[in-house]
């Protein structure tokens, strides 16, 4: 009785830690694969801001890009005007 004691207990531990184990493991997957997914979607979102936020310089650019047009045609404008008056 005693050996069947000493061989069953180191049993019922080995196969409770090969249990926990594997169990630890499955939720280590689960969680690196739920992470990864999250990722993937902050990446999405990322790059959605990103194609945003060009856009939105683009339209900057092109809009500073328009005034400088006309600041530039107004001072060749009034430099016409200061030398047809210096004449």
């Amino acid at each position: 009785m005693e050996n069947a004691h000493l061989w069953a207990q180191p049993l019922i531990l080995m196969t409770a830690f090969i249990f926990f184990w594997r169990e630890a493991k499955g939720s280590r997957r689960e969680l690196k694969e739920y992470i990864r997914e999250e990722l993937t979607k902050v990446d999405a979102k990322f790059d959605r801001f990103e194609n945003e936020m060009r856009k939105d310089l683009g339209e900057m650019d092109k809009r500073v890009a328009r005034m400088e047009d006309k600041v530039d045609a107004r001072f060749d404008r009034l430099e016409r005007i200061l030398l047809d008056q210096g004449k």
